[in-house]
């Protein structure tokens, strides 16, 4: 598969996402593209918070972990867990935004 590497980073300092990499490391916070793209065909980077319907709508945190991107299930009334993120389902997945710039989507 050849898909485009990019990141993007998170300003800490001047509270701004960038997709360009400025040159001190120290206050930002880089986020990785997944090579896809939501059902919108807007790209998912880790650090995304996603949205789909299932028998109910669900909300999930996109992270890069055990050598994969994942979908990090908050659910308020059991453990958080993992899923993977499949090819098929970015149809259904929807980004409305992320950790750093929208944490209140993440109010359990």
């Amino acid at each position: 598969m050849n898909r485009k590497i990019a990141f993007r980073v998170w300003d800490k300092e001047n509270k701004i996402m960038n997709k360009l990499q400025p040159k001190e490391l120290e206050n930002v916070i880089l986020m990785q593209y997944t090579g896809l793209k939501d059902k919108n065909n807007k790209e998912i980077f880790e650090g995304d918070v996603v949205k789909w319907f299932s028998n109910r709508v669900e909300k999930a945190i996109v992270q890069f972990s055990n050598g994969i991107f994942q979908l990090k299930i908050q659910e308020p009334e059991n453990d958080d867990y993992y899923m993977d993120i499949l090819h098929n389902w970015t149809s259904t997945i929807e980004v409305i935004g992320n950790l750093y710039e929208n944490p209140e989507l993440l109010d359990k």
